[in-house]
């Protein structure tokens, strides 16, 4: 499939990133301890990764993606909030998104069967995504010390569009 038309599909996928935090913040509040982070990424990656599945279908990913997606997250969110001792500073909620980012990319990757070059590929460019994305939300919220289980609509936007550009050429099956 083209480029622009993975990109259409992708876009949408921005949304789930602050509908999974909302779901999350309803259900548990300010992620304040292990299993709070592990139940609220579960309902972040698996958000995230139902809207991903739908928009990447086109290049054969399979619905395992979600499922990867959720558990990833799972594992990830109370690693990088125990990393971070629970800190909101830009700096930390930073470090946070490298290690949940690699560890979310590494699950999804492995999920798909990818090659190794392009799993560890997918897997550094959504910790890298990840990273800045919550650099640039933890810089424009207004609370980020309320705990929050992802980050929110502006850096949705920056990791949607940074990983945008590399769906294609990394997650792209040979035939």
């Amino acid at each position: 499939m083209k480029t622009r038309q993975i990109l259409f599909r992708w876009i949408p996928t921005l949304l789930a990133f602050p509908l999974g935090g909302l779901l999350a913040a309803l259900a548990f509040g300010p992620i304040q301890n292990p299993v709070a982070a592990a139940v609220a990424g579960a309902m972040v990656g698996c958000t995230l990764g139902l809207a991903q599945w739908w928009a990447l279908k086109p290049l054969a990913i399979s619905l395992d993606w979600v499922w990867a997606s959720g558990v990833s997250l799972a594992l990830a969110s109370p690693l990088a909030w125990t990393v971070v001792s629970y800190s909101t500073t830009t700096e930390s909620l930073t470090v946070w998104g490298l290690i949940a980012g690699a560890i979310l990319g590494l699950g999804q990757g492995l999920s798909q069967r990818l090659e190794t070059v392009k799993t560890l590929a997918w897997a550094a460019l959504v910790s890298g995504a990840w990273g800045v994305a919550w650099f640039v939300s933890a810089s424009v919220i207004v609370d980020p010390e309320s705990g929050y289980a992802v980050f929110g609509s502006t850096g949705a936007l920056v990791a949607t569009i940074l990983l945008g550009f590399f769906l294609n050429p990394v997650l792209a099956k040979k035939k």
